[in-house]
């Protein structure tokens, strides 16, 4: 009989309701995400799907994203199936789903720790709603802790299973070769070198494979700019990278009351920032410490967990200086399996685990009200209000090029960008581009494309860092006459404001006058 269901055969722990429940936070991901609206992230590795018709096509526009391939797949497949954006949620869904199920009915958790997992900010919110390649990886993690303690002897499963966590993302590759490395050791400690290398060869083989498919995948090109600013690459040997990873969790949130871009996304009343600050403050001393005091009796889990640790600490250290919270949640993920091995094997519960969970679980909620309060982004929103208005087979441009991306995302519109001065259709991230481009010269970037076009239209982000002022100063310089069609603002993420263009109609240009 298949094992997963004769996993699933076995009686449910947890009261007669209980079963009900992963369904239910199954029913409350598909709520978020019919609600929540794409951004830029999402609809850009939507258009590399839709650019991409063959694989070999597909892993030739990753060298540019420095990410792994198994979320791409995924979405490869289901172009086949529609080309509407609306078929990442439906993919994101499925796999969150999977996850809440593997957690509720197959961890050896009580039950109070399960729920509150699944009501995790990251399994409710960040991972669950956003939808990226985050959460496949936090499958597999919860995939190989089922492996592992049901089924320890199907190796060849096992590091399949954390071969494929590495090609989640950079962040899933740490926590694999973690926890690769120390099942490798316990297999040495517990036989020998020799037999333990017998039993592991294959499976390592495979994890190896794997990994190298990681590395041919992100290996990024000569043209390649970090962030796709110029030429630039992070600084090396910097404390702050390494810090940011509780700055994220502490500083961010508590030391910058005056802007409305904090934990809640969108809970801007006096009293939400006060308690935003409170919970920061509770998970991030509960996220450095709580899980070293969990797992302080059971020393092969915590060589787990302060290896992840360490990896990540030292990743942030020396190569990726701004993780965001998507990204440190890998320590989170990190605890979750560890505690799930270190219940399977004897360790007892405790209320300092329930509490860590606890907390996250605060956060979910509370991120996940905040998506229904405040738009995360207008990029959906303004894409539609030009194909409800005649204007899908007008001639588009772009600032910045990330402008663009909703318009070929969901409209199939090109659209041109002097920040690369290229046609596109979704951000090649290379050192054509400029992403540093002052607003304020776009104007007269526009006037050869405008001499071909003369009524042309723009799409342009119109937060503050774009100084859209800038922009319009430029276009009156250039001689550009333009008119505000429509603005779209109030979200977190995606606003923007659509221009009308005309060229000049002395037919001379502002420099020559």
């Amino acid at each position: 009989m298949n094992p997963l269901i004769q996993a699933l055969r076995q009686p449910l722990p947890g009261g007669r309701f209980y079963p009900l429940l992963p369904p239910l936070f199954m029913a409350l991901v598909a709520i978020g995400l019919w609600h929540h609206p794409l951004w830029f992230d999402e609809l850009q590795n939507w258009r590399i799907i839709l650019d991409s018709p063959t694989l070999p096509a597909l892993f030739s526009n990753l060298k540019y994203e420095g990410h792994p391939s198994l979320w791409y797949l995924l979405l490869w497949a289901l172009q086949w199936i529609s080309v509407k954006p609306a078929m990442i949620k439906l993919a994101h869904w499925a796999v969150v789903s999977a996850a809440i199920a593997v957690v509720g009915y197959l961890a050896p958790l009580a039950r109070r720790d399960r729920v509150l997992i699944m009501a995790s900010y990251f399994m409710l919110y960040q991972w669950a709603l956003i939808s990226r390649n985050y959460a496949i990886g936090m499958l597999m993690a919860f995939l190989y802790a089922w492996l592992e303690c049901a089924h320890p002897r199907r190796r060849l499963c096992i590091y399949l299973t954390l071969g494929l966590l590495a090609n989640c993302s950079a962040f899933g590759l740490l926590l694999s070769v973690a926890l690769v490395g120390t099942r490798a050791l316990r297999a040495w400690r517990a036989t020998s070198l020799t037999t333990a290398l017998r039993q592991e060869a294959a499976g390592l083989a495979l994890y190896v494979a794997l990994v190298a498919g990681f590395i041919w995948t992100v290996l990024p090109p000569a043209d390649m700019a970090y962030a796709g600013v110029g030429g630039e690459r992070p600084t090396f040997h910097t404390v702050d990278g390494a810090l940011a990873v509780f700055r994220r969790l502490i500083f961010d949130r508590t030391y910058k009351f005056g802007d409305e871009y904090y934990l809640g996304k969108g809970i801007t009343t006096a009293w939400g920032r006060w308690v935003d600050a409170v919970l920061a403050v509770a998970a991030a001393a509960l996220f450095s410490l709580a899980p070293f005091a969990v797992l302080w009796r059971d020393r092969a889990m915590l060589s787990v967990y302060a290896l992840t640790f360490l990896i990540v600490f030292l990743f942030c250290f020396i190569v990726y200086q701004q993780p965001e919270y998507r990204h440190v949640g890998v320590l989170w993920l990190g605890f979750v399996t560890c505690f799930w091995l270190y219940r399977h094997r004897g360790g007892a519960p405790t209320l300092l685990a329930t509490l860590y969970c606890g907390v996250w679980a605060l956060w979910g909620a509370y991120s996940y009200a905040g998506e229904f309060r405040h738009p995360f982004a207008n990029s959906e929103a303004m894409a539609h209000w030009v194909g409800d208005h005649g204007l899908a087979d007008a001639y588009w441009t772009s600032y910045p090029d990330e402008a663009g991306v909703p318009l070929s995302a969901v409209l199939g519109i090109p659209t041109y960008s002097p920040t690369c001065q290229c046609t596109l259709t979704h951000v090649v991230w290379n050192r054509r581009r400029n992403r540093l481009l002052p607003s304020q010269s776009v104007g007269g970037m526009l006037l050869p494309t405008l001499r071909q076009h003369p009524v042309a239209y723009l799409v342009a982000e119109n937060n503050a860092e774009k100084d859209p002022d800038g922009l319009k100063r430029g276009l009156d310089e250039a001689g550009i006459h333009y008119e505000l069609l429509q603005r779209f603002t109030g979200a977190t993420f995606g606003n923007y404001d659509l221009f009308r263009l005309t060229a000049p109609t002395d037919g001379v240009d502002p420099e020559q006058r």
